[in-house]
């Protein structure tokens, strides 16, 4: 994101006020509190240049008024997994409404209809949805903007079926809506594919976080959190020693257990790789994509083994039923951000979020892994309307930035699902924080192995070399590298 190391420096500065000023006032009542300055985003100087809008946001360079005419076909993922496309009435919800919104003030801004199409397109739909693609390619059928799940979009620019959005100049890829990272990582050759950003509500709903059990925190007589970050000491090392210390001593199963750890699932282990600020593949000189040093590293086996051996350990516990944070009776858990909003708003647990742990404190900044079910939007090479369909992600990116983005992460997931002004504080840590990485994205053309091998490494019962394993897979995987970069020639 945009001026990310001023915003994370605001951020922190901001949660020591808070803790200092919790500390003096454990005996004030709720409403005696401070309000708490919010500094998400950074107010303009001045707004007489007319850059920002009345609300402090930045604008977009488009015309105030276009007559495009007709329509601008885009097909979504029917499978999605939150609310992101064709919302066809206001419902009461904000964020839908925000969506209607968007389109609504789009569409009249451009002059032109977004026709929507769906089909399957999620993790077990990705043939399914690029079949669908490729027909409308063969047969001509109007087909202008696709959008679907990462690795399905990604699949599809392998087979010629996107076009370079470099090319299309009104796309402004400097402007805070894209995402420096996304559009930095995922360049090739000059050529980019696809993008997402406040343009999709699914990349803030994916975000990982460390949610973390207060009363737990209190009982244990544990560092919070929060003081931790703060103070530059928010480590795994640290991480793994809060989590034995609540659960090095658990019965598994047993009605009283609390865990030091619970996870629904083990694809919710990535952060531990990616929250290191390991990669498994990054840009040579020459800006073509090359394996990460750091993907087979000697770091990245210390990282996997540690992260092996307190996953496995008695003090984590990964089932989907019960969820065990849910009920309290786990200190930790690691989830997408969209987890307080399905889970969490409705219990009473007293929870608290963190950002993603650091591997040390050198490490230059924390790291946010995005979970794989974020949208990704591309222009159909086969469209016709390759400039019109530029022109509407712009907008659509570009209205989502003031109008979504705000009602998603201010009001829902900063006021209505975070429970404190520190955890409101965190999801802006968090969000500055999420990193891309080419060969996560790319995944399905590099055969999985990208990320199956350390999560296969990171959950395996007995611990065998990281390092050997990836060294036995090398050669595989920089051939497949190799044909993949052959797609962006």
């Amino acid at each position: 994101m945009k001026k990310t190391a001023k915003i994370i420096s605001l951020i922190l500065a901001s949660l020591m006020l808070l803790l200092a000023a919790a500390s003096c006032a454990e005996e004030k009542k709720p409403e005696d509190t401070l309000p708490v300055a919010d500094t998400t985003a950074e107010t303009p100087e001045s707004t007489a240049d007319g850059r920002y809008d009345e609300e402090g946001y930045l604008k977009d360079s488009l015309d105030e008024k276009y007559e495009l005419g007709g329509e601008i076909s885009l097909l979504y993922w029917s499978d999605v997994e939150n609310p992101e496309f064709e919302i066809l009435e206001s419902n009461g919800d904000l964020v839908d409404e925000a969506l209607f919104a968007r389109d609504s003030r789009v569409q009249d801004r451009l002059g032109v209809e977004i026709a929507y199409s769906s089909t399957p397109g999620n993790v077990n739909n990705v043939t399914n949805y690029t079949n669908y693609v490729q027909n409308a390619y063969k047969t001509g059928e109007p087909l202008d903007i696709c959008a679907a799940y990462s690795m399905t979009i990604a699949n599809i620019s392998t087979l010629g079926l996107c076009s370079n959005l470099l090319e299309e100049s009104v796309i402004d890829f400097e402007k805070p809506w894209w995402p420096d990272d996304l559009v930095n990582e995922t360049t090739i050759n000059g050529k980019l594919f696809f993008a997402s950003g406040d343009i999709s509500t699914n990349l803030l709903y994916m975000m990982y976080t460390v949610y973390f059990n207060k009363e737990i925190i209190s009982e244990y007589k544990l560092d919070n959190p929060y003081t931790l970050i703060a103070n530059n000491e928010w480590t795994f090392d640290k991480f793994y020693e809060m989590g034995m210390a609540v659960g090095d001593s658990v019965t598994p199963g047993a009605d009283n257990a609390v865990y030091g750890m619970s996870l629904l699932s083990n694809v919710h282990t990535d952060p531990f790789f990616y929250g290191a600020g390991l990669r498994t593949v990054s840009k040579g000189a020459d800006g073509v994509p090359v394996l990460a040093e750091s993907f087979g590293s000697e770091t990245a086996d210390r990282i996997v083994e540690a992260a092996n051996g307190f996953l496995t350990s008695q003090a984590t516990v990964i089932s989907s039923s019960p969820d065990y944070f849910t009920v309290g009776k786990a200190l930790f858990t690691m989830h997408r951000s969209v987890y307080a909003k399905t889970k969490l708003v409705s219990t009473d647990l007293d929870f608290g979020i963190a950002v993603t742990p650091k591997d040390g404190k050198d490490q230059e900044s924390y790291a946010t892994c995005l979970a794989f079910p974020v949208s990704l939007y591309a222009i159909s090479s086969g469209s016709e309307r390759k400039s019109d369909a530029a022109l509407l992600l712009e907008a659509m990116a570009s209205e989502g930035y003031r109008t979504v983005t705000p009602q998603l992460f201010e009001v829902s997931m900063k006021v209505k699902y975070a429970n404190d002004s520190e955890t409101a504080q965190m999801f802006d840590l968090i969000r500055d924080t999420v990193v891309f990485d080419l060969g996560r994205l790319y995944t399905t053309a590099l055969n999985k192995r990208t990320y199956q091998l350390f999560r296969n490494a990171m959950n395996a019962a007995t611990y065998s070399s990281y390092q050997v394993q990836y060294n036995g897979e090398k050669k595989v995987l920089q051939k497949n590298l190799d044909k993949l970069i052959e797609c962006f020639n």
